[in-house]
This record gives C-alpha cells, structure tokens and sequence, in this order.
C-alpha cells in the first residue's frame, strides 16, 4: 500500500515506502480508521504539520480515505520511524456539536447544506430522500447523529461512508465476489452468539402512550427470552402520511440491530484488500459447513515485516 498526506489546499505528498499499516473498515461507530508507519526524516515534519486527509492507495484503488488525526516520531537505536493515524470522514461529523433546533420539515437539501457540507464533505450519493416532518434536534446532537436519525426516518437506512470518502445516505449494494476458504483461508471461525439478542419488544408512543409488541419469532423458537422496551419520539406519527418512521420501522430496527453481528464468520486471507464491507460474499467453508452468500459487515487490513493479510467478519 502507498501512503499519501493531503494538505488543506489539496496537495498531495506520497509518503516514503509504509513499513506496515492497518486499515479497518466498517466498525460503525466511532468510525474507521488507519494507522501507517514510515521512515522519517527532518524534511517530512512540514509535511506533517500541515497533513489535514491521508488517502491509502493499494493497486491503483483508494482504499482509506480520511482525517489525519494524530502523528507520532519515534527515535532510537534502530532509526527514526513516524506513525500516523485517523478515521474516516464520518470523523468531521461526530466532532462537531450542532445547535438544538425544530423543524416542521427537514428536506435532503436542507440536511446537507446546515448539516453535512459545512464541515467539508462534498461527495454524496442517494436516491430519492422523501422529507421527514416535525424533525428534532437534541441538545447535545453531533452532526452525524443529526444525518442518522434523518437517513432512518427518511429512507430506513444507516449513512455510510465508504473507502474512497464519499457519504451514501441510502442503502448502498457493494461489489459480489466468491471466497473458497477451502482452497485461501489461513483461518475460519464461526460465531453463534445469543447475548443481547432481543426476543420481544414492547414499542411505546409517547404521545398517545399506545403500544404494541412485535416478536423474533426466530430467537423465540430457538429458546431466547430477551424483552425490551422502546419509546418513540414525542412526535411520532403526528402527522398522518409524513415520512417518519413508523413504529413497526422502529422496534424492528432495534430488533435488527440486537442481531447484528450476532452470527459471524471471521475469515483471515492472505490478501490485500479483496473486499469491503456491504460487498456480498459466496463463502464456501466445507470443514464447517457452510456454502451460502453472507454480507461483509468489517475488514481488517494489515501489513508489516512479519506478515500482512485481511480479517474479514461476514454476517451469516
């Protein structure tokens, strides 16, 4: 992989030859995150100082691009090494406080320019973005809870921000391939965990104080027992045919997010780069069992002097 610097103009430096690196992908929240170490010299500290974006490059793709958060120069007996590190663009969000304000309705062009673009993300791609009526922002609220609470009401889908820094504020589809871990995987694990899984849960509107329960019928059978209890938004539903979130959306939203990465399969190859996540994997593992198309949820990338390969969790 080749490392690049970004200043605030847009300049770009390349990096002298990266001694390892490690890029992760789709660990949700706080974000996404690199970390590269470099040979250094007294001519790159400029360089440094004025580093606002990293952007990894690895056969010709971008494969990280983000904030520069941190720097680090090491000297000792075997030379002088710096290490750099950041997260994704998601980063510019979440740092940043945003007044608390009502909004009758809050439309997509209305959401980027008070709530996206001001903080320096300009590539965005969606589809239709229907307006969301009676819209709060909460004391307290960074930018990105603002976007995420929008793109679920509006759209029913989590934003993202992928490896070439450009913001998806729908579901997005990523590339298919086919893993035969049979033939490439250094390692296999499957995971089955039940902890936290929510069996039933019991959605409550604040304003009329109806309820109502919605079942996983799955986890039930199985033999879960996990009840929970969700309150919507004061406003909820308030104005018949508005784009809010329904209250079916919102407790099987937070069934489905009890779920997620509760069935996983961890695969280790000695690649660099094969996926990323939202891509769609056909996993064929016979030892385990498995032959079927899972959805890559994180990787993990890494190279150094000892060994360099991708982790890769694939929800089942």
């Amino acid at each position: 992989m080749k490392g690049y610097l970004i200043d605030k103009d847009g300049t770009q430096y390349l990096l002298p030859e990266l001694l390892s690196w490690d890029v992760c992908h789709g660990t949700g929240e706080p974000c996404d995150y690199f970390e590269v170490k470099t040979p250094y010299t007294a001519e790159l500290l400029p360089k440094l100082t004025g580093a606002v974006r990293f952007k990894g490059v690895n056969d010709g793709e971008t494969v990280f691009y983000g904030v520069v958060d941190e720097y680090q120069v090491s000297l000792d007996e075997t030379g002088s090494t710096v290490s750099i590190n950041g997260r994704s663009l998601a980063a510019l969000l979440m740092d940043n406080e945003v007044p608390k304000h009502m909004y009758y309705s809050l439309t997509r062009s209305q959401l980027i320019e008070k709530y996206i673009s001001p903080y320096g993300i300009t590539n965005i791609e969606d589809g239709e973005m229907p307006q969301v009526y009676l819209f709060s922002v909460r004391d307290g609220d960074s930018a990105w809870s603002v976007l995420k609470r929008y793109c679920l009401k509006s759209v029913r889908a989590v934003p993202r921000l992928d490896r070439t820094g450009t913001l998806h504020l729908g579901s997005r589809t990523g590339s298919s391939l086919s893993i035969n871990a049979d033939e490439k995987a250094v390692s296999v694990k499957l995971k089955d965990e039940r902890y936290g899984i929510i069996s039933q849960i019991i959605v409550v509107n604040r304003s009329s104080g109806a309820s109502y329960t919605l079942n996983n019928q799955e986890f039930i059978n199985r033999g879960g027992a996990c009840r929970r209890y969700f309150y919507t938004e004061k406003f909820e539903n308030v104005i018949a045919g508005s784009t809010n979130i329904d209250t079916t959306f919102s407790g099987r939203y937070q069934i489905e997010c009890s779920k997620s990465g509760k069935h996983c399969v961890d695969v280790i190859l000695n690649e660099q780069f094969p996926c990323f996540p939202d891509d769609t994997v056909t996993l064929k593992c016979s030892a385990i069992g498995i032959n079927k198309s899972c959805r890559v949820i994180s990787t993990h990338c890494w190279g150094d002097a000892v060994s360099a390969g991708t982790s890769i969790t694939l929800e089942v």
